[in-house]
């Protein structure tokens, strides 16, 4: 069973550095090609796996629920899954947080993972929350070759610092990685046979890859 995993999840892994791309922060391009792959259950994998890094959950999604949301999206329909959003538009199929039941979090000072995404470090002094309507204050970081309404809802749940009712700015740095350790679903456990898809996720945020595990039954954390 563990060897059908890790041969599942490279499989995956390829796929996903194929098909998925960051446009902004938050948001996130799945190619059209994915939802078209021979390899039907590698393609369904990859969609989990997105799906759970958008939306920052500690497990994928089951198989039922995932089924259903890779027919929809694959049919030209928007549909949810594991917290995130694909929004299927003339622009593409995009993926970004909901943007309902966001954290708050105060500062102790030491890194805290943030709605199971992002890795981040506050002041006592401050909180870290979600953009959200300060969204609209931004100026885009890209071309405005994507609806401004698809981008808002994705830096709408982003985080930010805040101190009392004053937004004051991005709680992650300018790099793309940057507040990313192993992205969700693996950013407390990262199982050995998880690694390869892990990796191309990270390489596809512009993060660094994590180090192999070299005993097939050894469990990797990232805290």
């Amino acid at each position: 069973a563990a060897a059908d995993r890790t041969a599942l999840g490279t499989r995956a892994a390829a796929l996903i550095a194929a098909h998925l791309h960051p446009v902004a922060p938050g948001l996130y391009r799945l190619d059209a090609n994915l939802f078209e792959a021979a390899d039907r259950a590698a393609a369904l994998y990859a969609f989990r796996i997105a799906a759970a890094m958008a939306g920052g959950t500690g497990q994928l999604a089951g198989l039922a629920a995932a089924e259903q949301a890779f027919l929809a999206v694959r049919h030209h329909v928007c549909a949810t899954l594991s917290r995130a959003v694909f929004s299927v538009r003339k622009a593409g199929v995009h993926l970004h947080r909901e943007r309902r039941n966001l954290p708050a979090v105060e500062g102790t000072g030491s890194p805290i993972l943030w709605d199971g995404r992002y890795w981040l470090a506050a002041e006592p002094s401050m909180r870290i929350a979600p953009f959200g309507r300060e969204a609209a204050k931004l100026p885009p970081d890209r071309p405005h070759c994507l609806p401004q309404d698809l981008l808002f809802s994705a830096q709408s749940a982003e985080p930010a610092f805040w101190r009392d009712d004053i937004c004051l700015g991005p709680a992650r740095g300018p790099s793309a990685a940057a507040g990313i350790a192993v992205p969700a679903p693996w950013a407390r456990l990262l199982p050995s046979f998880d690694i390869a898809p892990a990796n191309a996720v990270l390489t596809a945020l512009g993060g660094k890859t994590v180090i192999p595990c070299h005993h097939p039954n050894t469990i990797a954390t990232e805290a």
